[in-house]
């Protein structure tokens, strides 16, 4: 989980694993990252975060072996916005982009979605790669 008002990543919950790849992921969002219609829409002064919820959750899914690890892929619309996150086999949220809203995310009202690729999608191997990561099966 992420402090919404510093961005700093809050650990407590999170394995030493997947705070370590959620951080190499990260450290790599931003606008080179979205597709070009978010890129449109991105505020200038939005953190580096904003509207990567989809391509982050994606790249940590698969760095940490996704159903495998008992990761779940959810869905909930927030702040007039579509976010995407994971849920663990506990059921705590993994949500790598958290930061980039002004207030707490609902996530008891998500809902179990799918990627739209069994494997990762392009934009998501690039990510990977930036990180330094393997994908995980």
């Amino acid at each position: 989980m992420l402090d919404t008002r510093s961005g700093r990543v809050h650990i407590h919950h999170m394995s030493t694993k997947v705070a370590r790849v959620v951080t190499a992921i990260r450290a790599h969002l931003g606008p080179h990252v979205l597709r070009p219609d978010w890129r449109k829409r991105r505020p200038d002064a939005a953190v580096a975060s904003w509207g990567c919820c989809y391509i982050a959750a994606e790249a940590v899914y698969h760095a940490l072996g996704g159903e495998s690890a008992g990761l779940k892929v959810m869905h909930v619309n927030h702040e007039d916005s579509p976010h995407w996150y994971l849920v663990d086999a506990a059921g705590a949220p993994v949500d790598p982009t958290v930061d980039q809203f002004a207030t707490p995310v609902p996530y008891a009202r998500g809902k179990g979605k799918g990627f739209l690729t069994l494997q990762p999608s392009k934009r998501a191997q690039a990510l990977l790669v930036a990180a330094g990561l393997a994908v995980r099966s």
